[in-house]
């Protein structure tokens, strides 16, 4: 009698046929040898007629087996039957093993390399609006980022400003100087005429009647000297009082005339002086 499929039998002279083992098969009776399963296929079953494709997510390598491997973690196969496992490529991860594809990174976080099981957050200071990607983009100057993971960077607001690219934070502009729109990479100092006490400000203040101030990127003013004055605002010098008026405190918007009986002939003046006996 022949032997059935998935039995043979090498010896003449037999009483029996022998099971084909795991891992092989026989699917044509009569045979005197059984034939190993392919790279890709496998029997775990003995006397077996055919062997059976690893599913998508497995494989194996070696011919002979009864059983098919599954793929590692960053690794993936889509095809039943193959003999290797493909990396997950930059941009992309897989955390599971035995799997058939891999994920992309999510916005806010990137893989550089492949065959990863993970992808990284963006740290502070950078962004990624897209998925798949393998690796992040720094903020421009005039924009921050303070968390990690994030798909984009806030534009410094009015009053701060950065001047870097890659910046967690804002600098606000010191005192003297102002910023009054958003995303900016410097501040602008006030003019003469004008100052800024606060930190932080977006616009400049004139010098008040009294005042002055001749420098950029002032935080004060400076009061008119006696003997001199400032009728306006926002001035870079004061004007001496002429002869016959006289000022005798600082910070003034005018001058004062000598009274009757008193005279000053000089400008500048702090005081009048009285006429001598005799002279009026």
């Amino acid at each position: 009698m022949e032997c059935p499929a998935g039995y043979v039998q090498g010896s003449a002279g037999s009483t029996s046929c022998t099971a084909c083992p795991a891992g092989s098969y026989q699917n044509t009776t009569g045979s005197s040898q059984c034939m190993e399963c392919p790279a890709g296929y496998v029997q775990g079953s003995a006397g077996s007629t055919s062997c059976t494709a690893c599913p998508a997510g497995s494989y194996q390598n070696t011919t002979g087996s009864s059983q098919c491997m599954e793929c590692p973690a960053g690794y993936v196969q889509g095809s039943a039957g193959s003999t290797s496992c493909t990396a997950c490529p930059a941009g992309s991860y897989q955390n599971t093993t035995g799997s058939s594809q891999c994920m992309e990174c999510p916005a806010g976080y990137v893989q550089g390399s492949a065959g990863s099981t993970s992808c990284t957050a963006c740290p502070t200071g950078s962004y990624q609006n897209t998925t798949g990607s393998s690796q992040c983009m720094e903020c421009p100057a005039g924009y921050v980022q303070g968390s990690a993971g994030s798909t984009s960077c806030t534009a410094c607001p009015a009053g701060s400003y950065q001047n870097t690219t890659g910046s967690s934070q804002c600098m606000e502009c010191p005192a003297g100087y102002v910023q009054g729109s958003a995303g900016s990479t410097s501040c602008t100092a006030c003019p003469a005429g004008s100052y800024q006490g606060s930190a932080g400000s977006t616009s400049c203040t004139a010098c008040p009647a009294g005042s002055y101030q001749n420098t950029t990127g002032s935080s004060q003013c400076m009061e008119c000297p006696a003997g001199y004055v400032q009728g306006s605002a926002g001035s870079t010098s004061c004007t001496a009082c002429p002869a016959g008026s006289y000022q005798n405190t600082t910070g003034s918007s005018q001058c004062m005339e000598c009274p009757a009986g008193y005279v000053q002939g000089s400008a500048g003046s702090t005081s009048c002086t009285a006429c001598p006996a005799g002279s009026y």
